[in-house]
């Protein structure tokens, strides 16, 4: 009984530390995509009338993303311009903005968030591979 009482508290925090290493490879992913998101903000130049006001962020779906996004935006501003980022669950809802995030579980809607934005001047970048052909600018 103590050996069966032993070996699954081993597989316990076998099973616990693997789920810890995921949760950290995922955070450092997301970081460094949320890193890559701000510096591409410095390098895009957007219409006169979209530098006053919050720069603004849009994330659809569900990614760490986001929170690193909010982490980030308390850090840093976009010249005079400070970050907001906001969360969407569906397409309808998503207000103008400067870019969009799109996250791989809502990547099957790439074509009608490119068709809403198309004549508006919107970053969006795909969580998921392959979508540049349906609309997002960067994968």
């Amino acid at each position: 009984m103590k050996i069966a009482i032993k070996i699954s508290c081993v597989i316990f925090l076998l099973v616990c530390t693997g789920f810890n290493r995921i949760q950290n490879y995922d955070d450092t992913n997301a970081k460094i995509k949320a890193t890559f998101i701000y510096n591409f903000t410095r390098y895009i130049e957007w219409p006169l009338e979209l530098k006053q006001g919050n720069f603004i962020i849009a994330v659809i779906g569900t990614t760490p993303l986001f929170t690193e996004l909010g982490k980030v935006s308390d850090q840093t501003t976009r010249g005079n311009q400070k970050f907001a980022i906001n969360k969407y669950l569906s397409v309808n809802s998503i207000e103008p903005c400067h870019i969009i995030y799109v996250a791989k579980d809502q990547s099957h809607k790439i074509a009608e968030i490119a068709e809403k934005f198309k004549n508006r001047p919107t970053l969006i970048i795909s969580e998921s591979p392959g979508l540049v052909e349906e609309g997002a600018g960067i994968n």
